[in-house]
């Protein structure tokens, strides 16, 4: 029987007295199959009951996040969207969906599933990850593989899907269960566990291909999670704080009490007799004596662990919902990780140190020290504000949890980089005059900066009282001629110099939220509030109350004249055409919920609703069309830079770019992937050519400290002219080093005109260990390259000798940072023979022949 999928946001958990336990309160919350958390806001979501033998008890429910199908890749060229625009996404370019498992074969290449079929998969330890095409919609629970030569993912109504080819392609697997499937565990090239609800135990000796469901003395319950230390001796947690043991891989099965009935959802071996596992309201039980004896220890408040994984034999970590905990006991004992949000399943591949877990909403993390710090490896914040300068650089403000933070792009959104030195709280806001010069808004304060970034400084904000304390300003609009406004929920501040000086001209502290505004010069201006309206016609000297409005829910207002203008009150838009006199309903624009105006340009102007509907006018608002490309896509605010040119973000790390103009070439795709450790092959595809001379290749590196290094470019391939055929080309770029690296392409007509593709990004990682390549071409004349690589700065010396011992040359003596590096030996004065190059550093010795032949 399947269980009904929830969303756990909160649960409490009254404190332990002894060994007695006050259960807590649960609600159950039926969703509708339109139901959206995210639109709704967090609901307050609990346990759920079922009175079958699978679950003889609310306590053995496993709760599941809600997820919104909208938050899948956007389909942008949606054949009856009416946007006149193109929409590319440039952030996340991955599912924005739940993750429930996370495998990774090596350092470098890892896996992640989640709802509605969704694979993704990492090359470079993380740093990006590429969608893949499973071929199925059902929420994949759990991912694994003994090697990589059989990858295996299976989750709900007993799905299996395998992949021999490192994730490109799914084959669906014939099950002998359709119950959900919860974990799997590979314990050698051909044989491996999965585990489900329904008593559900499938076991592979043939390397995944053919699963059989194996007979236990426990039936009518859920089998969360399994743990094996080697082919015999492994444990299965279940409900009703049953746990399976067997010593004989499989053939028989001890039945085991941990504690109450509370169910286990998770089970970890840390020796042959040490193992814990942890379950419902985190309760925790252990063994030190290889199963025998289950103590049960306590409650971990509040939180349902998901998944354990342990770095070593003494620290681990357990991730779920309601709150993730370290261990460096061997799982004896449980520390609160206040830093760590929500989680379903995590992993310590190699046991060095470098660990990942994933979670609700595309939440992905990873550590580099042991689960010190961990850090995002898809930025899944909800953007609510963004500003870019020109094609590249670009501001965004994000929100996750509690908190805010200010971001940079620097290759116009496919790297977005934490902002470090801003020093106030909570930005909310941004807006930027030219690259150097911008200003932002938070928490009781406004920031600006003449460096790009790099300082900032708080203006004075004259009026500014102790009633508006912890309000943020969230709001900008500028004139041309220096005069601006800003917004908080109380007040509104005015500058007249481009933001060095400000001073207050409205507040409201009657319990009203202050919710848009707009100003069409100096002196006439506009207010919205959760309660009324407000205008000004003598620069905010004197504000009238609009009668027509009082006691409405106004969130946006634009007037793109002095006569024309629109507001938006829940699900309605409203407009004037006598500068607010009269006000009548547009009936063209539906379900707006809490809309808001993008920034005009030349009478371009975008709607962008609560309920995730988009409208678009080309008209100043005459009229309205719906944009079907993007609906439902979770977008909280377009702005744009120029009439035909726009950025879009929205929840969970959403970006996109928007342009509308035809190009002169027809891209379909464009991709970058890593050859020889220190290479970059670049492949992209058009469909239609027009005059097209060709495409120059520029290149960017990104350093993670440093930031930009600037363009450059590195290649030239010619187009194909005029063509409607499909056509496809290649670069590679060469003797790289250890880095980040952003790419586009400069498609340049036969007439000097040119556009720029969208940016892609990859990463070379720093190589592990010391290496010196055969040198090419061998034999030789008259020139040979020799390549090496050097696992951290090192001295360096590359000498060349004659098969007598006597030196030839010298080619590098130097101090090297770790990396590739490749040094061209030119033996043009030499006589055809034999000769040998020598690598030396402080830690590394090696040697080659290579042979000049004339």
């Amino acid at each position: 029987m399947n269980i009904k999928i929830l969303q756990l946001l909160y649960f409490y958990f009254v404190s332990i007295i002894f060994s007695s336990m006050i259960m807590s309160q649960t609600n159950h919350i039926d969703k509708s199959p339109g139901y959206n958390p995210l639109a709704n806001g967090r609901a307050l979501d609990s346990l759920y009951s079922d009175t079958s033998p699978l679950k003889p008890d609310y306590r053995n429910h496993k709760n599941i996040p809600e997820y919104d199908p909208s938050l899948m890749p956007l389909n942008y060229g949606f054949p009856n969207g009416r946007s006149t625009g193109v929409w590319t996404e440039l952030n996340p370019k991955v599912p924005r969906v739940d993750y429930w498992g996370v495998y990774f074969i090596n350092t470098d290449t890892g896996f992640a599933c989640g709802v509605n079929g969704a694979i993704i998969k990492t090359t470079n330890s993380g740093d990006s990850w590429a969608t893949l095409n499973s071929g199925i919609t059902k929420t994949l629970k759990t991912i694994g593989s003994y090697d990589g030569s059989l990858i295996i993912a299976a989750g709900d109504s007993g799905i299996i899907i395998t992949s021999t080819d490192l994730g490109e392609t799914w084959q669906i697997i014939s099950s002998s269960s359709n119950q959900n499937i919860w974990n799997i565990q590979m314990l050698t090239k051909r044989i491996g566990w999965l585990v489900g609800e329904g008593s559900t135990a499938l076991k592979t000796t043939d390397g995944g291909n053919i699963w059989i469901n194996q007979t236990t003395p426990l039936t009518g319950f859920a089998y969360w999670d399994v743990s094996f230390l080697d082919t015999l001796f492994g444990y299965i947690s279940c409900n009703g704080g049953r746990i399976l043991r067997t010593t004989d891989g499989g053939m028989n099965w001890d039945v085991k009490q941990a504690g109450d009935n509370y169910g286990l959802f998770t089970i970890e071996l840390v020796t042959r007799t040490k193992a814990v596992a942890l379950g419902f309201a985190g309760k925790h039980v252990y063994t030190s004596d290889g199963g025998d004896n289950w103590t049960f220890i306590t409650f971990l408040g509040g939180s349902e662990p998901n998944n354990i994984s342990f770095i070593d034999t003494l620290k681990g970590f357990a991730v779920g919902f309601g709150g993730c905990y370290e261990t460096t006991n061997s799982g004896r004992n449980w520390n609160w990780r206040s830093d760590m949000v929500d989680g379903a399943g995590i992993t310590f591949p190699a046991k060095n140190g470098i660990g990942y877990y994933v979670g609700k909403v595309l939440t992905i993390r990873k550590t580099t020290n042991a689960g010190i710090d961990w850090d995002k490896a898809i930025i899944n914040d909800d953007f609510i504000d963004v500003f870019f300068t020109d094609d590249n650089t670009g501001w965004i403000v994000g929100q996750e949890l509690y908190k805010s933070i200010l971001y940079k792009t620097y290759d116009g959104g496919a790297t977005i980089l934490p902002v470090q030195n801003f020093p106030g709280e909570n930005p909310s806001s941004v807006y930027f005059f030219d690259n150097l010069n911008g200003i932002v808004g938070a928490k009781d304060k406004i920031f600006k900066t003449s460096s790009g970034g790099i300082n900032w400084e708080a203006q004075n904000i004259s009026g500014y009282d102790s009633l508006l304390t912890g309000k943020v300003f969230k709001r900008f609009y500028f004139l041309d001629n220096g005069f601006g406004w800003a917004m908080n929920a109380g007040c509104v501040v005015k500058t007249t110099d481009n933001g060095n000086n400000w001073f207050i001209v409205f507040k409201l502290l009657n319990g009203t939220t202050l919710t848009g505004f707009n100003f069409t010069n100096e002196q006439i201006g506009w207010i919205t509030s959760t309660s009324g309206l407000y205008y000004t016609t003598d620069g905010g000297v004197n504000w009238i109350t609009q009668n027509r409005f009082q006691y409405y829910n106004l969130r946006d207002i634009y007037f793109n004249s002095n006569m024309h203008g629109m507001i938006t009150c829940s699900d309605t838009l409203f407009y004037t055409v006598d500068g607010g006199t009269n006000w009548l309903v547009d009936n063209s624009v539906v379900n707006l919920g809490y809309a808001r105006f993008s920034n005009e340009a030349l009478n371009n102007i975008f709607l962008v609703g609560g309920r995730g509907y988009t409208y678009q006018s080309t008209n100043a608002g005459e009229s309205w069309n719906e944009v079907i490309e993007i609906k439902n896509s979770g977008i909280t605010f377009i702005r744009l830079n120029e009439v035909n040119k726009g950025y879009t973000i929205g929840l969970k790390g959403l970006v996109i770019k928007y342009y509308d103009e035809d190009l002169p070439v027809e891209l379909t795709s464009f991709d970058a992937s890593i050859k020889d450790e220190n290479k970059i092959i670049l492949r992209w595809s058009t469909t239609t050519e027009t005059n097209n001379r060709g495409f120059t290749i520029e290149s960017l590196k990104v350093d993670k400290l440093d930031g930009l290094q600037g363009w450059e470019n590195v290649g030239f391939v010619d187009g194909a002219g005029t063509t409607t055929e499909n056509h496809h080309y290649s670069f590679v770029d060469e003797g790289l080093t250890a880095g980040r690296y952003s790419y586009r392409l400069k498609q340049i007509d036969f007439d000097g005109t040119f556009e720029y593709s969208n940016t892609i990004v990859i990463e070379i990682a720093s190589p592990t260990e010391f290496k010196l390549n055969q040198n090419f071409p061998n034999p030789f004349n008259p020139e040979t390259k020799i390549e090496f690589q050097i696992p951290t700065t090192s001295n360096v010396n590359l000498t060349v000798f004659n098969v007598l011992g006597e030196k030839i040359r010298e080619i590098v003596n130097e101090k090297l940072d770790a990396g590739y590096y490749g040094f061209v030996f030119n033996g043009e004065n030499q006589s055809s023979g034999t000769y040998i190059y020598s690598l030396n550093s402080e830690n590394y010795t090696a040697s080659g022949k290579m042979i000049l032949l004339k």
